[in-house]
């Protein structure tokens, strides 16, 4: 109630309501951009990545690694499984750990795993990373579900999640278009660099 109440009186002069109506079509107030724009930037990092590796992920070990599409599946259903491992333990560290430290460093070791991923020739090596760096990646985007709601006030937290959440679905429509391209040129260090470099800044 404490909380509640400072948010309140902190941003006193911002509505909850429009017209009678809720407009979470308009922009968060200008006081919040920088709030939003950091959620769009941990939004876009995050999904980026993801979305980039899992549907091209087949392709890439088909054209890259030589594998049959059959077994580029089975590694793709194996990745994701340890994605959803990632958030499991992602739940169980929010709050031993903090939002800031639990996102922070699981956005450095996907990081990390996809820069190394670009550079491996080894199948059983770049499975492993990609693994690595999809139970990282998804342990960081439950992070962001949880801290991103926080950066904005009671008030307007419906409205400045709507905003971030709809900047996601752009990026995960888009990404893996670009990623697309890319790989159709043979550009798969590129891919990587970029992904890497994205989740790292």
């Amino acid at each position: 109630e404490r909380i509640l109440a400072e948010e309140l009186s902190a941003s006193p002069e911002m509505p909850i309501v429009s017209n009678g109506r809720l407009s979470v079509i308009d922009a968060p107030p200008r006081h919040l951009m920088m709030h939003a724009f950091i959620a769009w930037c941990l939004w876009f990092a995050n999904l980026y990545a993801s979305m980039s590796l899992i549907v091209w992920l087949p392709s890439i070990v088909n054209q890259v690694y030589h594998y049959s599409l059959i077994n580029s599946l089975r590694y793709t259903l194996v990745i994701t499984a340890f994605g959803f491992l990632g958030r499991l333990i992602g739940v169980y560290l929010l709050d031993k750990t903090g939002r800031k430290f639990s996102l922070g460093y699981a956005l450095f070791l996907a990081g990390v795993c996809m820069f190394a991923l670009g550079y491996t020739a080894n199948i059983h090596v770049a499975m492993i990373l990609a693994m690595s760096f999809y139970f990282f990646n998804e342990q960081a985007g439950i992070s962001q579900m949880t801290y991103i709601p926080e950066l904005f006030p009671t008030q307007i937290r419906v409205k400045g999640t709507a905003w971030c959440s709809a900047s996601a679905r752009i990026v995960a429509a888009t990404s893996p278009i670009l990623v697309g391209y890319l790989l159709s040129g043979g550009h798969y260090r590129s891919i990587a660099i970029s992904l890497s470099m994205t989740l790292l800044i």
